[in-house]
């Protein structure tokens, strides 16, 4: 069963991933662009990558709880559109399990 354990969490966390790089990506674009307005005088390209930069790791902080939730309900429900949870419940896994 550390198979199917180890299959199931792989699943969640690549789709967990993939979530929060496309969320945070979307947040840094946004970021940019608004920064974009604000150049002026010593505030420059680099001044404002870097902003957005320095804003990554709390913005994906905020995002993964969120990120967590979509990821898992993608992959659970990929499992279930092809048929693996219910090869897993008939191989005996539990539902709680």
């Amino acid at each position: 069963m550390r198979l199917l354990d180890s299959y199931t969490g792989r699943n969640v966390l690549f789709n967990t991933l993939v979530v929060i790089v496309v969320i945070v990506g979307l947040d840094a674009i946004f970021t940019l662009v608004d920064e974009l307005d604000q150049l002026k005088g010593e505030y420059g390209m680099l001044e404002a990558l870097q902003f957005m930069g320095l804003r990554l790791p709390r913005r994906a902080y905020e995002y993964m709880p969120m990120a967590c939730l979509i990821g898992c309900l993608s992959a659970l429900g990929t499992m279930a559109a092809n048929s693996e949870l219910t090869v897993m419940r008939s191989a005996g896994l539990s539902v709680w399990r």
